[in-house]
């Protein structure tokens, strides 16, 4: 098996995070508390100890700053239905995912929608965004990176434009967190939702969401109540977050993950990354039939790569490549329907190779040579 669907999971966790999962639920498996029993305590100074490993990871200067949720859907609804309110007008990209759009069109006529345009490429249109912030604009939504092509967006220079224009800004992680470096406040960042399962290599079910302590957490209403317990030092204005019991074994699985990602360096992590996308488009693009689709540069997206094959259902292909050539790779419409109106590509949709850390340049040229042989099926 050649695994490729990095983009919706990575795949095999790591013998450590394993461990470390398991570990936990044997020998400290209580529920986090610092006060009580020895299993609750060590429980709550695991998660503690969890919690400011991943805060330093994206350049908080306090864990408080770090709450955790499920994933990064979760922290996108929070946001979304916690933050706007009845006349507010929010602008999201045109390449947004359905755990922004959804949520968004949600909520009904009672706020504004506007849509950012973006490029064939997936790069936000600046000017376009600067004439929508014109009006008053209480959120502008962004991701960092689509999940269809993976285009990085330029977030310290989108972040300066809403900020100057009065408004907030909340990113979409999910797709770059653990491939690339993120410094949310260096990037100008308010609200930052991401998840654990994808390139930061931790288990699903585990996520969070960064806030700026410039923005007031008073504006922001928790999705979710119940009981908060003595868990966490933090304020009640974050502690309203933690409702219910943490997912302890997922944090730590994550904590030791990023130690993982340390320990190899993000910018190792990118050059093979970037050597096995450029690799994957390149040798696509010679293909008869075959189209490719994002940002030509490697170091301006993800290890994503998208393409069709004329006269193929993507899903068609995807299937192929399964059955006879046991790669597995995703294909449709990812959950990305704005994307795929901005790219051309709906209502089919990509076939979508999404590389990882343990993905092998040999592995990525019998890619290529089984793609070669399937546009060959074409009509």
């Amino acid at each position: 098996m050649i695994y490729l669907d990095y983009g919706a999971t990575s795949w095999p966790k790591s013998e450590k995070v394993l461990q470390a999962m398991t570990d936990f639920l044997k020998y400290d498996g209580g529920n986090p508390s610092k006060i009580g029993h020895r299993l609750s305590v060590q429980a709550y100074q695991k998660v503690i100890s969890a919690r400011e490993n991943i805060a330093s990871f994206f350049g908080l200067s306090a864990p408080k700053q770090l709450i955790f949720m499920q994933n990064a859907t979760t922290a996108l609804n929070t946001v979304i239905r916690g933050f706007l309110n009845k006349g507010d007008r929010v602008i999201i990209s045109g390449v947004e995912h359905n755990s922004v759009l959804r949520p968004v069109l949600s909520i009904g006529d009672s706020i504004q929608i506007e849509y950012a345009k973006c490029g064939g490429n997936g790069i936000l249109d600046i000017d376009d965004l600067v004439r929508k912030l014109q009006k008053k604009t209480k959120l502008v939504i962004v991701t960092h990176a689509n999940n269809v092509n993976g285009t990085i967006q330029n977030i310290e220079e989108i972040s300066k434009i809403v900020h100057d224009a009065g408004s907030h800004i909340l990113i979409d992680a999910a797709q770059t967190a653990g491939q690339i470096e993120i410094d949310a406040f260096k990037m100008g960042i308010d609200l930052l939702a991401f998840t654990g399962h994808k390139s930061l290599h931790g288990p699903p079910g585990i996520g969070g969401l960064i806030v700026n302590e410039s923005f007031d957490i008073r504006r922001l209403q928790p999705l979710i109540l119940g009981a908060i317990g003595e868990d966490m030092d933090v304020e009640d204005d974050i502690k309203k977050f933690h409702a219910g019991t943490f997912n302890s074994p997922g944090i730590i699985g994550l904590s030791t993950a990023i130690d993982e990602i340390k320990e190899q360096g993000l910018s190792s992590i990118q050059n093979h990354q970037n050597k096995l996308k450029s690799r994957l488009r390149v040798g696509l693009s010679t293909i008869d039939k075959v189209k490719v689709y994002g940002h030509s540069e490697p170091e301006k997206s993800t290890a994503i790569v998208s393409f069709t094959i004329e006269g193929m259902n993507p899903i068609k292909v995807a299937e192929i490549l399964d059955k006879d050539y046991g790669i597995c790779c995703r294909a449709g419409l990812h959950q990305a329907q704005l994307a795929h109106k901005t790219f051309g590509t709906y209502p089919e949709g990509t076939v979508r190779l999404s590389p990882g850390n343990h993905t092998k340049i040999e592995e990525i040229e019998k890619i290529i040579e089984a793609i070669s042989e399937i546009s060959k099926r074409a009509s």
